[in-house]
C-alpha cells in the first residue's frame, strides 16, 4: 500500500511539472535588466530597463509571445562654468520564441528574439554659449539567448536569462540637417525576472 501511494504521488509530481509548459497554457511575465543609479563629485547617473513580456504555449514546451522592452537613462553634470543634463528613452516591440527542455522544477531553455525600438535623446549644455541637442534612432536587435527557470509551483517560475545582442540603428540629430549615421555594436546582457502560467 505504501509502494502505491508514493507511486500516485510521483505521477501527481510528474503530470505537474509536465503541465507546466504544456500546449495551449498562457505565460505573463516580466524581466529586469540593469538598474543602476551612480553620483560622483559633479553628477549622478541613472539607468534601467524593463521587459513585460506575453506568451502562448503553441505546442509542449514551446513559448511564442511578445515584449516591450523599456530602457531609461538620465545624466546630471554640474561644474563650475558648466551644466550638462541629458536623458533618454527607449521604448520596442519583441516578439520571440522559447523551447523549455527537461521535465523537472528546473528547466533550462533557449530562445530567440528580434526586437525594433525607438530611442529619443535630449541633452542641455548650459556653458558660455549655451546648446541644446535632440536626437532620434530607430534600432532592430536580434537575441538569441539560453536561461533557466525554477518553478516554484505549476504557475510561478524564476527566471535567468543569458543573451547575445546584434544590434544596429539608425539616429538622426537636430543639428545636423539630413544626417544619419548608422551604429553597429554586439554585448551580452542578463536578464532577471519572473514568469506566470495560467490556463490548460
Amino acid at each position: 500500500m505504501k509502494n502505491v501511494v508514493c507511486l500516485v504521488l510521483l505521477l501527481l509530481i510528474q503530470l505537474s511539472v509536465k503541465a507546466q509548459t504544456e500546449k495551449g497554457r498562457w505565460n505573463a511575465g516580466v524581466s529586469i535588466g540593469s538598474f543602476s543609479y551612480q553620483k560622483y563629485d559633479y553628477g549622478n547617473t541613472f539607468s534601467g530597463s524593463i521587459n513585460p513580456t506575453v506568451g502562448y504555449f503553441v505546442a509542449s514546451n514551446l513559448l511564442v509571445g511578445t515584449g516591450i522592452p523599456v530602457s531609461h537613462t538620465s545624466q546630471n553634470y554640474s561644474a563650475p562654468g558648466y551644466i550638462q543634463n541629458g536623458k533618454t528613452t527607449t521604448i520596442g516591440v519583441s516578439p520571440f520564441a522559447r523551447y523549455y527542455v527537461g521535465s523537472s522544477k528546473l528547466k533550462p531553455y533557449i530562445g530567440l528574439a528580434y526586437t525594433f525600438s525607438h530611442n529619443n535623446s535630449h541633452s542641455e549644455n548650459s556653458t558660455n554659449t549655451p546648446s541644446e541637442t535632440n536626437s532620434n534612432s530607430n534600432a532592430t536587435t536580434l537575441t538569441p539567448s539560453i536561461g533557466v527557470a525554477y518553478f516554484l509551483n505549476r504557475n510561478i517560475s524564476l527566471d535567468a536569462q543569458l543573451g547575445y545582442n546584434w544590434y544596429s540603428s539608425k539616429t538622426t540629430f537636430n543639428s545636423v540637417t539630413g544626417s544619419t549615421p548608422t551604429f553597429r555594436y554586439t554585448n551580452v546582457t542578463l536578464g532577471i525576472g519572473f514568469n506566470i502560467f495560467f490556463g490548460g
